[in-house]
């Protein structure tokens, strides 16, 4: 199984040579050991790593987005901003503050995606505003969801998507793993979403939010 390791953070990771033998430590603590040609450069080091090693975007690492920690008022209300705003502002008032939108969904990058969805899909009126950002389509969605699979690429290739970690989610939302865990496993990540949004049923007063 190759080693993933997180991309950027590759570059201050301590690397540690020892003539024929080197070991990196990455993130976390975690450690692991290469053998070598006595003669091996720096630079030759890197491109070896660059050859053997799968690149994780971002700074993902498994602790970094705990599913454990629950998602914090501070945080929940940084989720009903964002999509409150996405999902009912003009279009430019979007390009006029897309810059403050941006600083505020990195507020809650460390977020486990999960916790992000289980946030959204167990609220109502958080679950108007994404079928509302969903059906305005365009740029505005597509870039929304790009960086939500993003995340949830970044956590499935460290291993930090595990089985227990889905059935407790589909337990959260009430919704059968069945119809998901397939997806998720095969990065089908548009798929998973559209399940979410489809099988998660509204209230039936959920136009109160339409504002």
């Amino acid at each position: 199984m190759r080693k993933i390791i997180p991309f950027l953070l590759l570059v201050i990771c301590p690397i540690y040579s020892f003539g024929s033998a080197a070991y990196i430590e990455i993130p976390g603590g975690e450690r692991f050991f290469l053998e070598l040609p006595e003669d091996t450069s720096c630079s030759d080091l890197l491109d070896y790593l660059g050859n053997i090693c799968e690149v994780v975007p971002k700074k993902t690492y498994m602790g970094y987005r705990d599913y454990s920690k629950l998602v914090t008022p501070e945080e929940k209300d940084i989720i009903h901003y964002i999509l409150k705003t996405i999902s009912q502002k003009s279009i430019a008032y979007l390009l006029a503050n897309r810059s403050s939108i941006e600083k505020s969904g990195v507020r809650i990058e460390d977020l486990h995606p999960l916790r992000f969805l289980e946030c959204i899909f167990s609220d109502e009126e958080l679950k108007t505003y994404i079928h509302g950002v969903k059906s305005r389509g365009g740029w505005v969605w597509k870039d929304f969801i790009k960086e939500l699979k993003g995340s949830l690429e970044e956590e499935t290739m460290i291993g930090n998507m595990t089985d227990a970690i889905l059935i407790n989610f589909s337990c959260v939302l009430n919704l059968d793993i069945n119809l998901f865990y397939d997806l998720v496993r095969n990065y089908k990540w548009d798929k998973f979403i559209k399940v979410l949004l489809d099988e998660i049923p509204r209230s039936d007063d959920n136009g109160r939010y339409d504002q």
